[in-house]
């Protein structure tokens, strides 16, 4: 089973800051039919539901972590969930990460950037967990779920996935004969983007398809 990491929130999970959730549809109506789901939180292990909200803030050459009830500074609690939480993914054979926008904790350089003076910065940064996974997990398919909304970047995600799948199965790379190779042969056969697609999420669809149909196989 394809499984992902996934910010709680985004699963309906009532782990915000406000005790609510963003659940996204996208993710738990359709991605849902085909993979599994790793749920993460590093703020709601730090601090809890509900909690006072935080930003992030350009203190001289780093960055801190701030409550916005108090100022006061909390990157080293919002850290060490952080890394509790990255060693419970490292743990699991991911294929892909999706994370929260615009989370001090979890956005993918959506996230305000505060000065020490309240004024906001032009620039966006990337949340204190997902700097770590990116750090950790490199070559894995990361997204935000905002930019999801983008049918052809949701594709291109989608795809990424599978190809990470495919590749991970794939012990004889150079080995033609093996039914793991021409496994993935096919896949990426598919995988190949067509410019005059009319629709993108149909053919993400038929992807997860042939990855589902192709695995039985193996």
């Amino acid at each position: 089973m394809i499984k992902i990491a996934v910010s709680g929130c985004l699963l309906g999970e009532k782990v915000r800051f406000d005790g609510g959730h963003k659940r996204d549809e996208f993710i738990t109506d359709e991605l849902s039919r085909y993979v599994e789901f790793l749920s993460f939180c590093p703020e709601h292990i730090a601090f809890g539901s509900p909690r006072p909200s935080m930003r992030l803030v350009k203190e001289g050459e780093r960055i801190i972590v701030s409550s916005n009830k108090d100022g006061s500074d909390i990157t080293k609690p919002l850290e060490e969930a952080s890394k509790r939480e990255l060693f419970r993914l490292e743990e699991s054979e991911l294929c892909g990460i999706i994370f929260k926008s615009r989370s001090p904790s979890c956005s993918m350089g959506s996230a305000k950037l505060y000065q020490d003076n309240g004024y906001c910065e032009s620039s966006k940064e990337d949340g204190i967990f997902a700097a770590m996974c990116k750090e950790r997990f490199g070559d894995l398919p990361m997204e935000e779920e905002g930019r999801l909304n983008d049918a052809w970047l949701r594709e291109n995600f989608v795809m990424d996935i599978l190809c990470s799948t495919e590749s991970s199965a794939i012990s004889s790379p150079t080995t033609i004969s093996s039914p793991s190779q021409r496994t993935s042969n096919a896949t990426r056969a598919v995988f190949t983007p067509h410019s005059n697609t009319k629709a993108p999420l149909k053919r993400a669809e038929a992807c997860l398809n042939t990855w589902q149909d192709l695995s039985k196989k193996r």
